[in-house]
């Protein structure tokens, strides 16, 4: 039995020290050793549910409602902490599946998955703001993306396009395209016809249902709302003990309580972003302008001069790699590799001029594109690695390392506005 388990460690043991490891990182230099637990903000996506209309961003707190249904932080933290425990297991099994596949290359392997572990731009923005919705788009992404290797599961990955949705509608810009491109990559590298058919067929309804129920959403969602602004805050606030501000915004565009006094928040108010005016947009660029204008008022431009900066770092390396896929990709999977990296751009974008949470943006196009190059050196790009292998050559191991500590150092809050 000794020997066995000395055996399974050794072929494993990627995963086993990754999974030992990155919740130590998560506990000592993301959380500076404090207990994993939700915030005053992302409790309060736990104590909504379908009871209070069929809504966008309700999903996560009608899954706790029905597994928990006790609303406390400490219950939600415990929650949220179960997830993360098989968030982190899914990851340990993916990054050993990938080094076993390129066991003569380790230290490229190791210093990759580093790169792609820590920092500000990594997993850390979850535990940085313990229970935040984009927790459950990552988890849901992940889960589809092992579905997909299945012979018959991959037929429930529309299941986890639509989920992400529900989870929030704003995946639509981020992790479901994603999931589109990689499903049509899966499609494009597949020798079968049958194959091939069948994750077409996954690509389309994944398409068509989460583009319906986002569009739902958008016209429908404040509409669907069963309490008044002063109901739902005695619902949240006074039996659920969480702030309702989030909502008071996102829902009923008013001014929370708290916020009345600032002079900041007053600016923003006055944009439109909160408050009766931005209830009455005349169109979607109306909206989009108003989005803008208030992104300029609240975000602090020294913070996304940094973000911008700091992710030019994994940025550099991630197009180094694809660089040389691009010389010897096929046209369609060029293409579909081109659109990915637009997409990640995008979402960077979006971050800077279209959110107050920069970082937040930055790290999810990040994460996709570390994803992605994942996948491409896995089935379609092993020579990738060798690349890898060269160019931490030519710096120096030294530099790498060091490179590395500094970065995994860097740790940035995702949310810059704050409701309270």
């Amino acid at each position: 039995m000794i020997i066995k388990l000395k055996n399974v460690f050794i072929k494993h043991k990627i995963g086993i020290i990754i999974f030992m490891l990155l919740p130590l990182y998560h506990f000592v230099f993301v959380n500076q050793a404090q207990l994993f637990k939700v915030s005053d903000i992302t409790y309060s996506f736990f104590c909504v549910d379908f009871s209070m209309g069929f809504c966008d961003k309700f999903f996560v707190g009608e899954i706790y409602h029905l597994i928990a249904g006790k609303y406390t932080p400490e219950a939600a933290s415990f929650f949220v902490f179960v997830f993360y425990v098989v968030f982190i297991v899914l990851i340990a099994c993916l990054l050993d599946k990938f080094a076993l596949a390129f066991g003569q290359n380790k230290k490229a392997c190791i210093v990759l998955i580093g790169f792609a572990l820590v920092g500000p731009f990594s997993f850390s923005i979850f535990i940085k703001q313990f229970g935040m919705l984009d927790f459950f788009w990552a988890f849901l992404f992940f889960f589809a993306l092992v579905f997909l290797n299945h012979k018959y599961l991959k037929f429930l990955v529309p299941v986890f396009a639509v989920m992400m949705v529900f989870v929030h509608y704003a995946s639509i810009i981020c992790y479901v395209p994603a999931l589109l491109l990689i499903i049509a990559f899966y499609a494009l590298k597949s020798d079968s016809k049958k194959e091939r058919i069948s994750y077409i067929i996954i690509l389309c309804v994944s398409a068509v249902f989460t583009v319906g129920f986002t569009f739902y959403f958008l016209k429908h969602d404040a509409g669907n709302l069963v309490y008044s602004v002063d109901g739902f805050r005695h619902v949240v606030q006074e039996q659920r003990g969480a702030l309702s501000a989030y909502y008071d915004i996102t829902y009923y565009k008013e001014l929370p309580l708290g916020m009345k006094d600032s002079s900041l928040y007053a600016a923003a108010y006055e944009q439109g972003y909160m408050g009766g005016n931005a209830m009455n947009y005349a169109g979607f660029f109306e909206a989009l302008l108003t989005q803008i204008k208030t992104t300029f008022i609240l975000n602090s431009w020294q913070e996304i001069c940094v973000c911008i900066i700091v992710s030019l770092i994994p940025w550099s390396f991630l197009l180094y790699v694809l660089r040389g896929y691009l010389k010897k990709a096929s046209v369609p999977k060029k293409a579909v590799a081109v659109l990915l990296i637009l997409l990640c751009m995008m979402i960077e974008f979006i971050g800077c001029f279209l959110s107050t949470d920069t970082p937040r943006w930055v790290a999810h196009a990040l994460i996709l594109l570390f994803t992605f190059v994942f996948l491409l050196l896995y089935f379609d790009y092993g020579e990738g690695v060798e690349r890898v292998e060269k160019l931490f050559t030519k710096t120096g191991g030294v530099f790498v390392y060091v490179l590395l500590f500094f970065f995994s150092n860097m740790i940035l809050d995702p949310y810059t506005f704050k409701f309270i």
